[in-house]
């Protein structure tokens, strides 16, 4: 028979659901190393090969910044007090922007800085908008100061948004470089992108001036001039020299309601000539001049509240009475009297509702008549009657004056 060989004794195995473990190692020891090395060198390669294949972290972006809130000054004209002031035009920008962006009490140098004046050229609202060396005007037809106020809400909204900062894309970062001890050198920290500039704070603007960006200082805009009032209501009270309207010279005196507009007026009025005695031998005559006075005048130049000089037209209607002393028998008379006169006419303010009114017309008689005395001479019987002529009109009169104009509110 053909001797056997022994049976191989299979070799003990321990259990690996009892006692100690099998090392979890084992298993990426052999796909690793394709050769055979020790146990200790096999673990530090295997350590550092995963640690140079991961993908390095990825730097955290810089947060985004929000700009500082820019500072906003507001003047305004008395007469455009109901427009909005530097606070509610910052609430109204910050409504329409979703953040705060303007800050009316703001001294930080660094901030924009956002100067508006507001004021009413005749009847319109205006603003003058000055920001980064730039001066930007705004006006609105409107009768109040709604519409001025949303445009400049809408124009510093657009004005602040296109000039705010906008955060830079993050420069790539360079590949972390593996050392010859296997161990990774630390990335370098990149600063952010972007730096704040400090700008010194600009001087104070002298008086008369604005001062806008750095190292820019504009003149401030002349004050508006008021508007003409629509209209205006006076009495005019005044004397005058005549020459030829009663006797070669006369006083008179006069007074006039008058409605005045801005480019024509109207009056109405009295005017006097006091008595005057004619020595008519052989007794004297008395004789006065009373009128009704209407004018329509049209301004030349000038304004309502300014002085102003006008041309008018001015009928006349009255009476003229003559009054005989020293005749026998002694009688009176009073006769109608008409004329046309041309005036011109100027006015001016003095101290609140007192002005002042100087006038110069020439004046044409258009209806009047010859004022006779019946002179009896001779003995009785053989007596004649002689007409001797008191008062004889002169076909044209002249007047100059001045007086006072009371304005009535």
């Amino acid at each position: 028979p053909v001797p056997q060989p022994p049976p191989r004794r299979p070799s003990p195995r321990r259990p690996s659901g009892a006692g100690v473990p099998a090392p979890a190692t084992a298993a990426p020891l052999s796909r690793c190393l394709p050769f055979p090395v020790s146990v200790s060198l096999s673990l530090s390669v295997c350590l550092s090969l995963p640690l140079l294949l991961a993908p390095a972290p990825a730097a955290a972006a810089p947060p985004p910044t929000t700009p500082p809130p820019a500072r906003l000054t507001v003047l305004r004209a008395p007469e455009a007090s109901d427009c909005p002031d530097a606070r509610a035009l910052a609430a109204a920008v910050e409504v329409a922007m979703k953040r705060p962006a303007l800050d009316p009490q703001s001294v930080d140098p660094s901030a924009p800085a956002y100067d508006i004046q507001i004021f009413r050229p005749e009847a319109d609202y205006a603003a003058i908008l000055q920001a980064g060396g730039l001066t930007r005007q705004i006006s609105d037809p409107g009768p109040t100061c709604a519409g001025l106020a949303e445009a400049l809400v809408i124009t510093l909204a657009i004005l602040l948004d296109s000039e705010a900062p906008s955060r830079p894309a993050p420069e790539p970062e360079p590949p972390a470089t593996p050392l010859p001890d296997g161990n990774l050198s630390p990335r370098p920290v990149t600063p952010p992108v972007g730096s704040v500039q400090i700008r010194p704070a600009p001087a104070p603007a002298p008086p008369g001036l604005l001062a806008t960006a750095p190292g820019s200082i504009l003149p401030r805009p002349p004050a508006p001039a008021p508007p003409d009032k629509p209209w205006d209501l006076s009495l005019d009270l005044g004397a005058a020299q005549t020459l030829g309207l009663l006797t070669p010279f006369s006083w008179a005196f006069y007074a006039e309601a008058s409605l005045r507009l801005p480019r024509v007026s109207f009056a109405a009025g009295a005017l006097w000539l006091p008595s005057r005695t004619l020595d008519v031998p052989p007794g004297e005559v008395d004789v006065s001049l009373a009128l009704a006075t209407a004018r329509a005048c049209a301004a030349v130049a000038g304004r309502l509240d300014g002085p102003r000089l006008s041309a008018c037209a001015q009928p006349m209607l009255g009476a003229f009475t003559g009054v005989g002393r020293g005749y026998n028998p002694d009688r009176q008379a009073t006769v109608l009297w008409m004329g046309l006169g041309a005036l011109l006419l100027g006015e001016g303010p003095i101290v609140g509702p007192l002005g002042w009114s100087a006038r110069a017309s020439v004046v044409a008689p258009l209806v009047t008549e010859e004022l006779t005395i019946d002179r009896v001479e001779g003995p009785v019987g053989a007596q004649t009657l002689t007409v001797v002529s008191a008062f004889d009109p002169s076909p044209i009169g002249f007047l100059v004056g001045a007086g006072l104009r009371v304005s009535i509110p």
